[in-house]
């Protein structure tokens, strides 16, 4: 059956769900296609939205914007869908070896804006083998990402507006007031497709680097819930006992697929940092698209004005795709231009 819209939105990941979300608070028509893969990047991240990260504590790039528009954001989406979808936790980060209090020292003494999202150690879990202190990172949230991004696609498809299929590039036509998509013609078309970048033959020479992480779903008895703790590995609460163990980082690799050494680096980072038995229920892998400078790469493609990118998150999906999908969902009705910092038109090399 022949369909017509005015955008078709190409991937379901974190990034593909928020600029269809925003597309559906604007009133614009669209159809999102994807083929419902369990092993997409954004379903094996964690979904924490963390201010300060990495060993040099660095404050997350603008956070202060990100934070408040995601936390309105899925919590909108969650009374939508009548879903919980966000938890507002801390990150209770607790120092591996001397040289992590030397770092943290110097980083308070130097950085005006440590006290913003610096706390001292709220929460001493006893389980956590913590023999030389800690500091909480404060507000940070877990965003439920496989609960989002199912009930929004059971959602789309209750009105009709989702294909599961893979998307196939070589099927895409340009007609002369938009494409031509086997039975869906559109005005223009997103491509929020994450690593499946790689095979778009109008974007796939952007700046970006494929990055496999790996993590571990393990039930863990007797841990302070809904709190995230840091040593070495994160463990993320998911409900009923089960934590997110996560997760690795990978730029050179063979395959997208699990790999028992990378399990054995999480269990043996797990093992040093917990003093309880825990079970593992699930070794997951996907491949994210990282970009260098870790910022977006969004925007119009230059030649086919009826292309648009969404892309680049890398480990930062669940943070920066509300901010920016909105902000992408403004330019394509000329209400605003895109930043530069994000824009392709700034940033193709």
């Amino acid at each position: 059956m022949n369909q017509s819209t005015q955008f078709l939105v190409v991937g379901q990941g974190i990034g593909g769900t928020m600029v269809s979300y925003f597309l559906h608070q604007a009133g614009l028509d669209f159809v999102m296609i994807d083929p419902a893969l369990p092993s997409n990047a954004s379903r094996v991240a964690g979904g924490i939205i963390n201010p300060v990260t990495g060993k040099k504590l660095a404050r997350t790039w603008r956070i202060d914007d990100l934070h408040p528009f995601a936390l309105q954001t899925y919590q909108a989406l969650g009374t939508l869908l009548n879903k919980d979808l966000v938890l507002e936790t801390h990150v209770n980060r607790y120092f591996s070896n001397p040289e992590d209090v030397v770092k943290f020292g110097e980083q308070a003494e130097t950085q005006d804006w440590f006290n913003n999202y610096i706390l001292p150690l709220q929460v001493n879990e006893p389980a956590i083998n913590n023999t030389l202190g800690g500091f909480t990172i404060s507000p940070a949230l877990k965003i439920y990402g496989s609960v989002l991004m199912d009930s929004w696609r059971d959602y789309l498809k209750s009105t009709g507006q989702f294909i599961e299929e893979i998307f196939e590039h070589s099927q895409l036509q340009f007609v002369n007031d938009g494409i031509q998509y086997k039975d869906v013609k559109a005005q223009q078309v997103i491509f929020c497709e994450g690593w499946g970048v790689r095979h778009n033959p109008w974007f796939k020479d952007l700046p970006f680097n494929a990055a496999k992480g790996e993590a571990l779903v393990v039930k863990i008895e007797g841990l302070i819930p809904n709190e995230v703790f840091l040593k070495g590995v994160f463990l993320v609460p998911l409900g009923d006992d089960l934590y997110y163990v996560g997760s690795t980082n990978e730029w050179v690799f063979d395959n997208d697929l699990p790999s028992e050494h990378k399990r054995a680096e999480l269990e043996r980072k797990l093992s040093k940092a917990l003093n309880l038995p825990y079970e593992v229920v699930a070794h997951k892998a996907a491949v994210r698209p990282a970009v260098k400078d870790r910022r977006p790469l969004i925007g119009q493609h230059p030649e086919h004005k009826h292309l648009w990118l969404f892309n680049g998150l890398g480990t930062k999906g669940y943070s920066l795709s509300p901010f920016f999908a909105h902000q992408l969902v403004e330019a394509l009705q000329g209400k605003r231009a895109l930043d530069d910092e994000v824009s392709i038109t700034h940033r193709r090399p």
